[in-house]
């Protein structure tokens, strides 16, 4: 919320510890964002552009139970496909 350059980061990764069918909102949110969820096995459940919001702000949830969120500048995600997989490297 309220970051108006990612600087060097490539994106935001968020991580449950078990499934989860929570959405995510845009609210005080400046940079365009695209974000995609993906499942324990690190599979491709959903993803999408979340359009800027100020106020009232609808809440995104995925097609399914995920583990990971990638959330991204717009247009990182564009052409992603169904049953990509997310590389994790520490």
């Amino acid at each position: 919320m309220n970051v108006a350059d990612l600087e060097d980061l490539d994106g935001m990764l968020f991580v449950f510890d078990s499934p989860t069918t929570t959405g995510f909102w845009m609210e005080n949110v400046i940079l365009p964002l695209d974000i995609a969820f993906f499942d324990g096995d690190l599979v491709l459940v959903d993803s999408f552009t979340m359009p800027l919001c100020t106020t009232d702000c609808p809440t995104f949830p995925p097609a399914g139970p995920f583990q990971y969120a990638v959330e991204t500048l717009e247009s990182e995600f564009a052409g992603i496909s169904p049953g990509a997989k997310l590389i994790l490297n520490p």
